[in-house]
């Protein structure tokens, strides 16, 4: 950890170094009356593509250029470095025109969703670690219906061993709603276990009512009920870091066609095409 919190704290004096000395070239570059939209354009783009390779090393992992994990802190760390560059291009002030307007809009939205997606990667990255049981998003539902089908076996040999229909009307009542669908997304999100002990309290309370062969499937069916909340927790971590990423990537790539389209048009107008 200590390593860790010692890595974080180089890159970011870095980056502020990298930052300081931008600013300080790009304001001797004006002193010597050049453009300096031109060359801090540039190195724009330059970024950009960097930021794009991530995306590009992360689906071709047989490229031999570092590790994923080197080039994810390269990302986070040039990205900050691109809304800074963009702030000098722009000279510290409000962009004017709508073309120029909508790609800042772009570019604060693209690193608005970039640094809470990483903050949510992070933090619910550990709590996914800390589960007990690991489960693969593509197979969340798979794993659902499994359980569904287990517990309402179970209770069908309950009904057959006990002769009483206590256990089907409660199930049927309160829990089948909930081994049908992924439930409590929310609190799952929010890090709350709540509404999972209100239910586990719920069923332990009927214990007193029933047989011993009831007794028996309730005491199965509290298992059940720990791995379908934990199936629920890696349904909302994981779905929520899926959607982060297709959320991301589309905005990045519609804000780098954008720039595209910007540099086109700037020289189109100045007669340098």
């Amino acid at each position: 950890m200590k390593t860790f919190t010692q890595r974080r704290i180089r890159n970011f004096v870095l980056l502020i170094l990298l930052c300081t000395i931008t600013l300080f070239v790009f304001q001797i570059i004006e002193l010597t009356l050049l453009v300096q939209q031109y060359y801090s354009g540039w190195l724009l783009v330059a970024v950009i593509l960097v930021l794009m390779f991530f995306g590009v090393k992360k689906r071709l992992s047989v490229i031999p250029m570092g590790s994923n994990a080197g080039w994810a802190q390269v990302h986070y760390y040039s990205g900050l470095f691109l809304v800074f560059l963009f702030l000098i291009h722009i000279e510290f002030s409000l962009p004017n025109g709508i073309i120029e307007q909508t790609l800042a809009l772009l570019l604060v939205l693209t690193a608005f969703v970039g640094i809470i997606g990483l903050l949510l990667s992070r933090i619910y990255a550990r709590r996914l670690s800390h589960l007990d049981e690991q489960v693969i998003y593509e197979r969340v539902e798979i794993h659902r219906i499994e359980i569904k089908e287990n517990v309402e076996s179970e209770l069908l040999k309950s009904i057959e061993r006990s002769n009483s229909s206590t256990l089907s009307s409660y199930y049927l009542e309160h829990l089948a709603a909930y081994f049908s669908q992924t439930q409590d997304r929310i609190a799952h999100l929010l890090g709350s276990n709540y509404p999972h002990r209100k239910r586990r309290a719920q069923l332990e309370q009927q214990l007193r009512y029933l047989n011993k062969e009831e007794a028996d499937f309730v005491i199965r069916l509290l298992a059940f009920l720990e791995q379908k909340n934990t199936l629920d927790c890696h349904s909302a971590l994981q779905g929520v870091l899926k959607f982060w990423s297709l959320l991301h990537v589309p905005i990045g790539i519609l804000t780098s066609l954008l720039a595209g389209f910007h540099i086109v048009l700037v020289y189109a107008f100045r007669g340098a095409m």
